[in-house]
């Protein structure tokens, strides 16, 4: 094991065997045949006819000192002019109110999570919204290195020809996994996670094919980081 801190994430298919390695935490990916579970979750409102309509999901960790800005896609059916709201606006952030668009730029006070931060669209008779979360996150100097092996079938058995990439998803709490790391090259199978504060976390992971259609998450890794 590293000075770093080294975890092993293991890709296999379903019904292979494998042995434990000593000193490495194993994260089992699965990629669906068919249909798919995205790593992250969504908003999905119900529409009402004649109602707008508004989605989208920013990335929910914030780097201390990092330009964020966030604005959801909304529509109307019938062409209407269209305007926003903020319900629990985080203090370091700003708000447009003609394109939703939220943006601001945390500094080291404003570590923390923000919940229940609800965005409204309007045509000036029916509204739709949407509730998202922030957390900002302090940068240090501790890292973890991850290992694993590229998955090679689907769940239903049939050889995986295009994998695309992975996703890592992290954060100190095991269930909540605010921080995400995009690779885009599927022959990568080491990445270290640096910048982190010197304390636990928790680690989980995808993969995706050329379609984008991404897995569900892999088991749990936990790991100190140094």
């Amino acid at each position: 094991m590293t000075g770093n801190g080294e975890a092993g994430l293991v890709f296999y298919a379903p019904g292979s065997s494998f042995r434990t390695i000593h000193l490495f935490i194993f994260l089992v990916i699965f990629l669906g045949a068919c249909g798919g579970s995205g790593g992250g979750s969504g908003n999905s409102p119900a529409v009402v006819a004649g109602t707008p309509t508004i989605s989208g999901i920013p990335d929910p960790a914030i780097p201390v000192g990092e330009e964020f800005s966030f604005q959801p896609e909304a529509s109307d059916a019938e062409g209407d002019e269209l305007s926003f709201a903020i319900e629990n606006k985080p203090e370091w952030a700003s708000f447009d109110t003609e394109s939703g668009t939220l943006a601001g730029t945390p500094q080291p006070e404003h570590v923390g999570e923000y919940r229940n931060i609800k965005i409204s669209v309007s045509d000036g008779s029916n509204v739709a919204a949407i509730s998202i979360s922030l957390q900002v996150v302090a940068e240090g100097n501790a890292s973890v290195s991850l290992t694993w092996t590229a998955p090679t079938h689907y769940e239903d058995g049939t050889v995986l020809s295009d994998l695309a990439g992975y996703f890592l998803y992290y954060g100190d709490e095991e269930g909540h996994y605010p921080r995400k790391i995009h690779i885009d090259n599927a022959s990568v199978s080491t990445f270290v996670v640096d910048k982190l504060m010197e304390k636990t976390y928790y680690f989980v992971a995808t993969a995706y094919n050329s379609n984008g259609r991404e897995s569900r998450h892999s088991n749990v890794a936990v790991k100190t980081a140094r």
